[in-house]
């Protein structure tokens, strides 16, 4: 008997947050980078940047110091005519800022894990192999930044609201019909004689856990095991069995 079954997940993200420097402002304009800062990311600022890369001239930016793109960073913070700034290429807005003398920064919000549950199992010829599964999971992605209180919501979006009672100083709210944002797991693995090969690579940017196992058992092997991760939980009004609306 063979069996073989790999889920993987993408739920949620830990980020690690990776600093490259503008060009050193000589002039033969002779670009560089450096990497100036790296470590986990802010849950709030994550979602405000839309966990990618963004611009800015400060090191540690506020929401409104961040720029999508070296055109938005240039017309912000140089006096250079907006329409200029349009009609040059990439390595000319590199240009214009060497010429500004105006140092910048690229952040690159990069994944902590590949947020996977994979598990297999190879059982010998003649021998027997179990692979059993009961998984739920759920990715409500309708954010919709700070709000004063949770009345300002959508139905099915979520956001933040300050919080002095808890250490980042916010926690998320949501909508009474919002999904949810979870994985949850129970799994039994065996086999009488054959391989168990088992990896997990899963975290949480709400509450900073992590969780990583990569291992192959060979031989006879049993392994029964259950996992849970709520990030936020569904709304008061989520229909949680869904096939019953069909």
């Amino acid at each position: 008997m063979k069996k073989v079954l790999v889920i993987a997940l993408s739920i949620v993200f830990v980020l690690s947050l990776a600093t490259a420097v503008y060009a050193a402002p000589d002039l033969d304009r002779q670009w560089e980078s450096h990497e100036v800062d790296s470590g986990v990311y802010d849950l709030k600022d994550g979602y405000e940047a839309d966990w990618e890369s963004y611009y800015h001239v400060v090191l540690n930016p506020g929401a409104d110091e961040r720029y999508k793109s070296l055109l938005e960073l240039l017309i912000a913070e140089t006096d250079i005519d907006k329409a200029e700034l349009l009609a040059m290429s990439e390595a000319q807005l590199r240009d214009a800022a060497h010429i500004e003398n105006l140092a910048y920064y690229k952040t690159e919000i990069e994944g902590l894990t590949d947020q996977i549950w994979a598990t297999q199992v190879e059982a010998n010829p003649g021998e027997t192999g179990l692979l059993d599964q009961t998984f739920e999971a759920a990715y409500g992605n309708t954010y919709e930044g700070q709000v004063a209180d949770k009345s300002e919501l959508s139905d099915d979006g979520w956001g933040f609201v300050a919080d002095g009672d808890v250490s980042a100083g916010y926690r998320p709210v949501r909508g009474e019909d919002y999904v949810g944002n979870y994985f949850t797991i129970e799994q039994h693995a065996m086999t009488t004689d054959g391989t168990l090969k088992r990896f997990i690579d899963i975290s949480s940017p709400f509450d900073g856990s992590y969780m990583h196992e990569d291992f192959t058992v060979t031989g006879k092997s049993d392994v029964q095991e259950a996992f849970e991760m709520t990030n936020i939980e569904p709304g008061e009004s989520i229909v949680v069995i869904w096939h019953d609306l069909f």
